[in-house]
């Protein structure tokens, strides 16, 4: 995946960007990995700027399920009991964090 993503915002101009995504919806994907490589943010900016149907729709699709990956991790965090006594605002404070990793709270 790491070496897939330098290669991404340049398929804007090639043919293979439709190769690229059907790639990485073949890889195995975890939130770490996500959140690591920020591949992410290259596929929702290539949708942005593709005009090709095709791409669009397959990069769509790929942020959806990688957006469920992340609903997952926040439900079965806030559906914890406690955050080491935490509670509820410390587990919405680290869910925010989980979301904007590098964003200021």
């Amino acid at each position: 995946l790491t070496r897939l993503h330098p290669f991404l915002m340049s398929c804007l101009v090639q043919d293979g960007a439709m190769d690229l995504l059907k790639e990485l919806k073949s890889m195995p994907m975890t939130l770490d990995l996500l959140q690591s490589t920020r591949i992410g943010m290259s596929v929702n900016a290539l949708r942005k700027q593709s005009t090709d149907e095709e791409v669009i729709a397959l990069a769509k699709s790929l942020i959806k399920s990688w957006k469920k990956l992340l609903g997952k991790k926040i439900t079965t965090f806030l559906s914890g009991s406690t955050c080491g006594g935490a509670g509820f605002r410390g587990r919405l404070a680290l869910s925010r964090r989980l979301v904007h990793p590098h964003r200021a709270f």
